[in-house]
């Protein structure tokens, strides 16, 4: 016959030694990446890295996603004009929507990344 009563076995909290595995995984990670003088490592940019070249040239048709009337769609444009930025390193564009002539966004910088070829 069964009975409602629990069984007496000795129960084993897990939670305290996850947390001890954990915070111990921790200080071994961490002393993976200091220094002999208990600093961290880092990386450095190096300062006269040599900039990227423009993927795109001028006049160029390049593609990009945008939202019109609430929709994403792919917008295309033709690149009037290219920089490259030394805070962001990496070049931008300045595109013109082909449908409408007009600068896209009131002649705002595109990062290329966001670009595609057409």
């Amino acid at each position: 016959m069964a009975t409602n009563e629990a069984d007496a076995q000795p129960v084993k909290d897990v939670s305290k030694e996850e947390v001890q595995d954990t915070a111990d995984e921790a200080a071994v990670a961490a002393s993976d990446y200091s220094d002999e003088e208990g600093q961290k490592a880092y990386v450095n940019v190096d300062p006269n890295a040599v900039p990227s070249t423009p993927k795109y040239e001028v006049n160029d048709v390049v593609h990009m996603s945008i939202i019109q009337g609430g929709a994403r769609t792919k917008g295309t444009f033709t690149v009037e004009r290219s920089r490259y930025s030394q805070s962001q390193r990496s070049c931008q564009y300045r595109l013109i929507d082909v449908h409408s002539g007009s600068l896209y966004n009131q002649g705002e910088w595109v990062r290329e990344r966001f670009l595609r070829p057409s």
